[in-house]
């Protein structure tokens, strides 16, 4: 399993994420906002995964060896993705809307379901506040 996890998947992962921001930003330069977006809330929902096994390991739902390969694939996930809607992203807010957005619900989602969601939520709103401040290549709209 671990070599089907090393030598397929992850680089499949990394060509497509390599791809994407070269092809959007070469062929449909006016998607370039929009898929930047759709990275954003994809790279938050995986962070969300992640976040959410991490904090149930701390309070001992889970056990370290059943989280180890789930949690580096969602990683590896929101990190690439991230990197995605940095690299596309024409403002500032299409890189952390994505993380505002699930950090709300996943707070909201907390008075109802799981208490873990709360913290869930701080964690992704803090991401949105932190990749609110990051530097761009191109002219930020503020």
């Amino acid at each position: 399993m671990i070599y089907i996890y090393l030598f397929v998947i992850l680089p499949i992962t990394a060509g497509i994420l390599i791809f994407i921001p070269n092809w959007v930003t070469n062929n449909r330069p006016k998607l370039r906002p929009y898929v930047s977006i759709l990275a954003s809330f994809i790279s938050a929902y995986a962070a969300s995964f992640l976040f959410d096994m991490i904090i149930q390991l701390i309070e001992n739902d889970l056990i370290f060896k059943n989280i180890l390969f789930p949690s580096i694939s969602w990683g590896l996930m929101s990190l690439g993705l991230f990197l995605v809607a940095k690299e596309l992203a024409t403002r500032r807010i299409d890189i952390s809307i994505g993380f505002y957005v699930l950090g709300v619900v996943a707070i909201f989602a907390s008075f109802i379901g799981h208490f873990y969601n709360l913290y869930v939520g701080l964690l992704l709103l803090l991401i949105g506040l932190l990749s609110s401040n990051i530097k761009m290549k191109d002219k930020v709209k503020r």
